[in-house]
């Protein structure tokens, strides 16, 4: 299965699929061009049989896609195993949402699911704060952008103990405050100028029995836009029994370039294994490298070309998402290749050009193939 990008809008967002770009392991590497000899690139799994089911990338349509390939598969008397080259970085981080706890379900003898483990590790979409007798905070940093047409926001999804008691408190890069809000209560905030806030402090029911803080601030309803700067977020203990930890995960979309949104502070680059990789019986890949750069059959650009930052052999690659879950079990379960990792050539990823993303150097000698990395890449190894 691939993957594609969601669009959270409302007050409860469904959960931010990252990008992620689908790996051919099937191919036997008969087609080639420029000369070079047939069957150098050749997949991983190259007799296998192949079902592609298209998704829409909701958490049923993952969990029916994935059940219609094993029966497929049943029917016609075979075992499966299912690649899914996506995640959110959003939700509890300990294997406790509805699509883990789907998945899980559907894994058995012949059925297996494995999941790329994600490519957040430095992108400081995680933040961590300690509170147990005094106040913490951190800031969460939302870069300049234009804006445009679409819907302009940013998420963030934080969990604490659910024995733990705090107050929730968001103040706007202008200094408006939003809050204290008690746990067990919502905020849906006026159109200031800053941005429409919505915030919950463990307003809905979760799956662990532990406290979610769910902030929204967006542009919806003729809103403003969600204002550039820092915003602060402050926990404030009622009643601590625990260590006293609150983590924070985020997810911005800021048109019409897209800059991603960072905790500028109390950043945490651990337990940032995207969901479903931290499924407990989820496959979960991260990468490493076996090759940090190629040759190109871009006209006049042979190089050697690398990704930058460059990755080291024989080293984990730099943004492949470190564990453990949220709590502590150890993921992600094994690494895979996931550098300058070569497949079949998109002709339609060629047309869509720069905006898809397509650069002429990713071509490598042969002109049929092409490079990416990621653990999307590093997945359909295992599988």
């Amino acid at each position: 299965m691939g993957a594609s990008a969601s669009t959270p809008t409302a007050e409860r967002a469904a959960d931010a699929v990252a990008i992620a770009r689908p790996v051919c392991a099937a191919g036997d590497g008969s087609a080639t061009g420029n000369s070079v000899a047939a069957f150098k690139y050749v997949g991983m799994a190259n007799k296998a049989a192949i079902i592609m089911v298209k998704t829409d990338f909701t958490d049923a349509g993952l969990i029916d896609g994935a059940s219609y390939i094993f029966a497929r598969a049943a029917a016609l008397g075979q075992p499966a195993v299912v690649n899914m080259s996506l995640g959110t970085n959003l939700g509890p981080h300990d294997g406790s949402l509805d699509l883990e706890l789907g998945l899980n379900a559907l894994v058995g003898p012949g059925k297996i699911i494995v999941a790329s483990a994600g490519n957040e590790q430095t992108l400081k979409e995680h933040g961590h704060l300690t509170s147990k007798a005094a106040l913490d905070s951190l800031t969460f940093a939302v870069p300049t952008y234009a804006g445009s047409a679409a819907n302009d926001f940013f998420l963030l999804d934080g969990w604490y103990e659910g024995t733990d008691n705090y107050t929730v408190t968001l103040i706007s890069p202008a200094g408006i405050t939003f809050g204290p809000l008690a746990k067990g209560s919502f905020l849906n905030g006026a159109n200031l100028t800053d941005g429409r806030v919505y915030m919950e402090n463990n307003y809905i029911s979760t799956n662990n029995g532990d406290a979610n803080v769910y902030i929204e601030v967006s542009d919806i309803s003729s809103a403003p836009r969600p204002k550039a700067g820092g915003w602060k977020v402050i926990m404030t203990p009622v009643s601590v029994p625990s260590a006293g930890a609150v983590h924070f995960w985020s997810y911005s979309q800021l048109s019409p370039t897209y800059p991603a949104g960072y905790f500028a502070t109390k950043f945490d680059p651990d337990m940032t294994i995207s969901a479903p990789g931290s499924a407990d019986s989820v496959i979960c890949v991260g990468a490493h490298v076996t090759k940090g750069s190629w040759t190109s059959s871009a006209p006049g650009q042979a190089g050697p070309w690398a990704f930058s930052p460059a990755e080291i052999l024989n080293q984990l690659c730099s943004f492949s998402s470190n564990g453990p879950r949220r709590d502590g079990v150890l993921k992600p379960d094994l690494t895979a290749p996931g550098s300058a990792i070569a497949s079949a050539l998109s002709t339609s990823w060629v047309a869509g050009g720069a905006g898809a993303g397509w650069n002429p150097v990713l071509a490598v000698d042969d002109g049929k193939h092409a490079v990416l990395q990621g653990t999307s890449m590093a997945a359909p190894h295992v599988t």
